[in-house]
């Protein structure tokens, strides 16, 4: 896929975590991820919106505009509707009664509710490293993906909140994945020493955008984090992190955990 190709799947895909966005804020909570989207318009290739007719279902919605390619996925843009649905104390379907809803309104809506949102969590923050709302998203999305039991989101967070603090790299795998065109799922040596926006293996800070769609939790662990001295962790196979002071620590963990050495 060329650079321009790129573009517009990263542009797709942002729709489509606006849409995840609304289900994480039912579910425990959303985030705005589109700060950036927010200031573009969606690139219809015929230059016209997609009207919704009398009768149509939300599936029938959803197909039709992922055939004309404004959103990439039907599953995610059905959930979305759905919980958006029901947020507005509606029935099962989101346009019973509201039939002249474009997917521009419908999405205006969940971003200004997602705004809310950081808005509220932002002013409940402690003492963090973060300049802005918007890089408590882009940090929020790097725990999100890195966090596979929530008993470990506040620690996942501190780890890279402690790393930020003393100007060490985050070396965040879901970044490097990020920043990967057409990834195939394995995750190669060669990735992680190719230089790109997302690599934070290579580079200092945050990646320039958020990397997936955080939800509620995952922003107050970044803006609220444990107090640790932590600097590592890995997976143990079970959905746990183990974590550790020292690189040395680290690499007895990875030895145990990931190669199976004891």
């Amino acid at each position: 896929m060329n650079s321009k190709g790129h573009s517009i799947k990263k542009r797709l895909l942002a729709v489509v975590l606006i849409g995840l966005g609304i289900f994480s804020l039912v579910a425990g909570g959303s985030l705005i991820m589109l700060d950036l989207y927010s200031r573009q318009a969606l690139h219809v290739e015929d230059g016209r919106l997609v009207k919704i007719t009398q009768g149509m279902s939300v599936t029938q919605l959803s197909r039709l505009l992922a055939e004309r390619q404004i959103i990439p996925s039907v599953r995610s843009f059905v959930v979305y509707v759905r919980v958006a649905n029901w947020i507005d104390g509606k029935s099962n379907s989101f346009f019973h009664g509201n039939n002249g809803d474009t997917e521009i309104s419908v999405l205006r809506r969940a971003y200004h509710r997602m705004q809310s949102v950081l808005a509220e969590e932002w002013a409940l923050r402690g003492e963090v490293p973060l300049n802005s709302a918007y890089e408590a998203l882009i940090l929020a999305s790097v725990v999100e993906k890195e966090t596979g039991l929530a008993d470990d989101r506040s620690l996942v967070a501190s780890v890279f909140v402690n790393r930020l603090s003393v100007g060490q790299r985050l070396e965040s795998d879901p970044t490097v994945i990020y920043g990967i065109t057409d990834f195939d799922g394995d995750l190669t040596r060669l990735h992680l020493r190719t230089d790109t926006p997302y690599n934070t293996y290579r580079r200092h800070g945050l990646p320039p955008t958020p990397i997936c769609n955080p939800g509620r939790a995952a922003i107050s662990a970044v803006l609220n984090p444990a107090v640790s001295d932590y600097f590592y962790f890995v997976a143990r196979g079970d959905g746990s992190s183990q974590f550790s002071r020292t690189l040395e620590q680290h690499e007895a963990a990875v030895r145990r955990y990931q190669l199976g050495i004891p």
